[in-house]
């Protein structure tokens, strides 16, 4: 009898699948000069896979709620999984990146798939995808979007919500060829090389994953991503709406606890309505919400989406809500209580000042003498002033005695990670230190800090924080670390964080 293979070995293997950066910017070229002719690859090549499965990509579809943005997107699709689930319905969530292990990636009903389960069904996809007769090329995470998708068919979900990786039109998740609902989470700068270099031009392939015929929603956004999203959804027959303040669910329903911070307001209310949408049509919940008809005339004046009461079973799916490494206080984990890491992945100017609010607000909570940290990386492409202005802004607010420029990597590497491309990270800290001081400079006002430390590990910089929680038993020693998600997961690998 043939011993079945191991969690392990199917890590390894699907890493073999990463790309080399020849291959992604082969890629980054290929979809940004042939717009039409990149998309359609995408279509033929995950159908081409869904075939070869047997896979009913349409059938799942319809059960399916896609998500997309620059900020905001998987918390948006983490409570709307959480409303649905409490709804009583079967849930399958796909997002990325995965914090510390790759099964975080898919989830059933609320939880990480388990070992075993993503070993079978990685062994079942990989042996299938590679009796294909041409080559087998197929990439990291289109490999784990095809096998999400089979893993959500073969589990019967009544309800995938589906995070988009990167964009939308040329996404591999755009397979969905009609979701009961599309929606929008903020539009920021981010993955310019591939998605353009203005707001215009990213909105356009965020906006690329409406259908014709499936109700679409979005947050507000600037004029320009705006303008943009509506003249998609009439091009491609997505009937628009616009979410709501948060405050207007309050004030009809009462308070509402949702996951930390104040952008987290805009992710709920775009939640709320696509579970809303999902609950009505797929799920036949009666909420009362007067939805668009699918098949009416697409207005260039997208209404705001319906306000209604939300119900104690919304308002406990929103409680419920645990999406790591975002807005997330962590406390009594080492041998020093004064020590505390206020965690969020933010990595885009506009979300690293949101986290930065979201830092101002929760340690405020905290009295008597503090000490404040910061613990920063950031691989999103070439660092810039942008990034660091907001926080060189609050250290004139309320300074930072020291600032770590920490690599996103640990002593002991792990086989599930992701490898993370990059240029020298020796380099890159030192690149980060150089702009924190210049973006000081620029402000005859700045007090500039005292102590900028680069750290090559992540341990390295937490022997650094225990060492100031020690010497400083008297105060509070409150740490930000942002700026990576792979950052991030980092600390809460170090401390062996559960999900």
């Amino acid at each position: 009898m043939q011993k079945s293979k191991t969690f392990n070995e199917a890590v390894i293997q699907l890493n073999t699948l990463q790309s080399n950066s020849e291959a992604i910017q082969h890629w980054t070229n290929f979809r940004t000069t042939n717009k039409t002719e990149s998309q359609s690859y995408v279509l033929q090549t995950m159908n081409k896979y869904a075939n070869q499965l047997s896979l009913d990509i349409s059938s799942l579809s319809r059960r399916s709620i896609h998500v997309t943005g620059t900020k905001g997107k998987g918390s948006t699709c983490a409570m709307t999984e959480s409303i649905i689930r409490n709804h009583g319905f079967k849930t399958g969530l796909y997002t990325s990146p995965h914090l510390i292990s790759v099964r975080e990636r898919i989830k059933l009903n609320g939880e990480s798939i388990s070992e075993q389960s993503f070993s079978d069904y990685f062994w079942e996809v990989y042996d299938k995808l590679s009796s294909l007769n041409d080559p087998f090329k197929i990439s990291y995470f289109w490999f784990l979007t095809i096998m999400s998708f089979y893993i959500f068919e073969k589990e019967k979900v009544d309800c995938a919500i589906i995070e988009v990786g990167i964009g939308g039109r040329t996404d591999c998740t755009n397979i969905l060829d009609f979701p009961v609902a599309c929606g929008i989470a903020t539009i920021d700068y981010d993955h310019m090389t591939v998605l353009g270099n203005t707001l215009q031009q990213i909105a356009y392939e965020k906006s690329g994953i409406f259908k014709r015929g499936s109700l679409a929603v979005t947050v507000p956004q600037v004029p320009e991503p705006h303008k943009q999203i509506i003249e998609r959804s009439i091009e491609l027959g997505s009937p628009l709406y616009i979410t709501r303040p948060w405050a207007n669910y309050e004030t009809l329903s009462g308070p509402i606890s949702i996951p930390e911070g104040d952008f987290q307001k805009t992710n709920a209310s775009l939640a709320v309505a696509l579970s809303a949408i999902w609950l009505q049509k797929r799920g036949n919940v009666k909420l009362g919400v007067d939805l668009l008809d699918a098949s009416s005339e697409i207005s260039s004046l997208p209404p705001l989406f319906p306000v209604f009461q939300v119900s104690d079973v919304f308002k406990k799916g929103l409680q419920e809500t645990q999406w790591p490494g975002r807005a997330q206080k962590i406390s009594q984990f080492c041998e020093y209580p004064n020590l505390h890491l206020f965690l969020d992945g933010a990595h885009t100017p506009t979300s690293i000042s949101a986290a930065k609010d979201w830092f101002r607000s929760a340690t405020s909570k905290h009295k008597g003498p503090q000490i404040h940290l910061l613990c920063f990386n950031n691989k999103t492409g070439k660092p810039s002033e942008k990034l660091l202005s907001p926080l060189v802004e609050y250290s004139q607010f309320r300074p930072f005695q020291k600032v770590f420029f920490v690599n996103s990597q640990l002593k002991q590497l792990n086989y599930s990670k992701v490898k993370v491309i990059e240029e020298d990270s020796k380099n890159q800290l030192e690149v980060l230190t150089k702009i924190w001081r210049d973006t000081e400079a620029k402000d005859p006002t700045s007090s500039p800090i005292d102590s900028l430390a680069r750290f090559e590990t992540v341990d390295d910089a937490f022997e650094e924080l225990k060492g100031v929680a020690r010497d400083n038993k008297d105060k509070e020693v409150l740490v930000f670390v942002t700026g990576s998600l792979y950052l991030v997961g980092a600390f809460l690998e170090l401390l062996d964080f559960k999900f």
